[in-house]
């Protein structure tokens, strides 16, 4: 309910005007403000030296992509009233093979945050959305078909496999969480902590997750959890790299 686009002057930058209501960016261009409302770009005409709008909002393109990583909408447009938009996601994921070639698309078009490959190299586990509010998903390969892992949209994100594939853990808000890779039961807390934890691997004999902790006066650190093959602890995390210098994303 806060966010939205504002006018002001270079002059008085504090003195502004709420123009719209919107979750992402705004352009000016001939004479128009240009927004999205949900996935329709609207255009409605602005007077820049007033800062206001003026008449009636009308619809120019639906659908309209924005990004997961930034917010914004996937929107250009020239001086001379040429417009370049998007419709779709912003990034797809493609296989590659050694040497850099694509070997194909997996999915459709979407807003991935993050992905993982099981180890059999069968299903992909993606995090899909806006980073705030993103929820998993589990991309299976030879059917190129996508099913929901999880459902709260309470920033899902960073998941690792077990060694087996049977399990994913996560992060969920500041949090790690696991969950049965075929999506059946319910998730489960692994961690509890005020301090964001964000899973980055899994070892191979399925002993310890590796995750990075955001601690206040040193920022990222490495930390280790001993665990059960299924995930369930088997002790307490303890720090493995903590120095006043960013350390994250081990594997």
């Amino acid at each position: 309910d806060g966010t939205g686009v504002f006018g002001a002057s270079l002059a008085n930058p504090n003195n502004r005007v709420r123009l719209v209501t919107t979750d992402t960016n705004a352009i000016y261009a001939s004479g128009y403000l240009l927004w999205v409302r949900g996935t329709t770009l609207m255009a409605q005409p602005f007077d820049p030296k007033k800062r206001k709008l003026t008449g009636e909002a009308a619809p120019v393109a639906d659908p309209v992509g924005k990004s997961a990583i930034t917010g914004r909408m996937n929107v250009a447009a020239s001086s001379n009233g040429l417009l370049l938009y998007s419709a779709r996601g912003s990034n797809q994921l493609t296989w590659l093979d050694a040497t850099g070639k694509p070997q194909g698309a997996l999915g459709e078009p979407n807003d991935y945050v993050i992905f993982r490959i099981s180890p059999d190299g069968r299903r992909v586990a993606a995090a899909i959305g806006n980073p705030t509010r993103a929820d998993l998903w589990l991309l299976d390969v030879q059917r190129r078909v996508a099913s929901r892992f999880t459902f709260s949209g309470t920033a899902h994100s960073d998941p690792a496999w077990s060694p087996d594939g049977r399990t994913i853990v996560y992060r969920r808000r500041n949090s790690i969480f696991r969950k049965d890779s075929s999506g059946a039961g319910e998730e489960q807390r692994v961690t509890e902590s005020a301090n964001l934890q964000s899973p980055t691997d899994w070892s191979q004999d399925g002993r310890w997750i590796l995750f990075n902790q955001f601690t206040p006066g040193s920022g990222l650190d490495l930390w280790v959890l001993p665990v059960t093959g299924e995930g369930n602890p088997t002790g307490q995390p303890h720090a493995y790299l903590h120095t006043p210098f960013n350390e994250q994303d081990g594997q």
